[in-house]
């Protein structure tokens, strides 16, 4: 088995002095080295500007990306720093509150109408591929190739079973559930989702009544698409995944 790359980032409040006010500012700081840090800062930093656009009163406000001057290896990303009570799950009208906003005030945004991301974006290490494409079918299924093939990459090549599965899964489930929803006369709008909803991402504030979301790993797909449902315990789960989609189709 492949070892999974290990994680660079760093997540740390750090107190910070602005110039222009000459106070104190604690704000939330990530950083990481390399060009593998550099496309998880932009992409944590692009993500969180497109969610902040739409529901500013739920999303930390996105500061900066960059780099230091003296250390053109380490990479950067700066957020409002937001007091959360970190061991108590919202309530479902307050949690979906925050998904509603995103939803509802998105739909129709997408540049050119597509479904994707203008970065691919991380479920932690793990990458997103975000391609640009016209049919949430198309889109999805493009996903769920270079998760399976960075599953076999990882794990060495899959026996005639699991390449059964694979083109089952790829070939006639994917378009037997999804081909409707854009075809005789229907079709989906894409809106900005949350491809990481899950309780850890979405805690209520200190007044323990309004939420703050963040980790969007964001994305232009079907407002009821939330891939990290499915690919949380990847690489794992892959082959379970496609043989119960298999199953409950009947093939």
């Amino acid at each position: 088995m492949g070892a999974r790359r290990p994680s660079s980032r760093k997540h740390v409040p750090r107190a910070l002095t602005t110039k222009r006010l000459g106070r104190p500012l604690l704000t939330f700081y990530q950083e990481a080295k390399g060009q593998y840090g550099w496309g998880l800062m932009e992409a944590a930093f692009r993500s969180e500007s497109a969610t902040h656009r739409f529901a500013p009163e739920y999303v930390p406000r996105p500061v900066k990306l960059g780099t230091y001057e003296s250390d053109p290896n380490t990479h950067f990303f700066l957020a409002d720093f937001v007091e959360m009570l970190e061991d108590e799950i919202p309530e479902p009208e307050p949690y979906m509150a925050a998904v509603m906003a995103l939803h509802q005030r998105s739909m129709g945004q997408s540049p050119e109408g597509k479904f994707g991301f203008a970065v691919n974006t991380r479920f932690g290490d793990l990458e997103q591929s975000n391609r640009w494409d016209s049919s949430w079918e198309g889109f999805w299924t493009g996903q769920m190739r270079d998760f399976i093939s960075r599953e076999e990459r990882l794990r060495g090549p899959h026996d005639a079973q699991l390449v059964r599965l694979r083109d089952l899964f790829l070939e006639r489930v994917l378009p037997r559930y999804l081909r409707p929803l854009e075809t005789e006369g229907r079709s989906i709008t894409p809106c900005l989702i949350h491809a990481d909803l899950w309780p850890g991402n979405v805690k209520y504030r200190t007044d323990g009544t309004t939420v703050c979301m963040y980790d969007a790993s964001a994305l232009w797909g079907h407002n009821e698409g939330m891939p990290r449902i499915l690919f949380s315990n990847l690489p794992r789960s892959v082959s379970h995944s496609m043989a119960l989609l298999a199953d409950t189709c009947r093939i």
